[in-house]
């Protein structure tokens, strides 16, 4: 079953070089800094990392997502 995390941070470059080599088989990953500049693929995530500012604009546009995990 494939998962998908969204990212969405200032910090995202630095997250994407962090995790992306560590995530699991079947866990697709986008890293974005910005969450004006999210794809469909991410609202569609079923887990999501990012700040609390940012989750705020993109949560109510994020019906399938499960867990959420903030940076702070």
């Amino acid at each position: 079953m494939a998962l998908t995390l969204c990212v969405v941070s200032d910090r995202a470059a630095e997250l994407e070089a962090t995790l992306s080599q560590r995530l699991p088989t079947g866990v697709q990953a986008a890293f974005f800094p910005d969450p004006e500049a999210v794809t469909p693929t991410c609202l569609s995530a079923e887990v999501a990392l990012a700040t609390p500012d940012a989750m705020a604009r993109l949560l109510p546009r994020m019906p399938r997502l499960r867990w959420l995990q903030s940076t702070w």
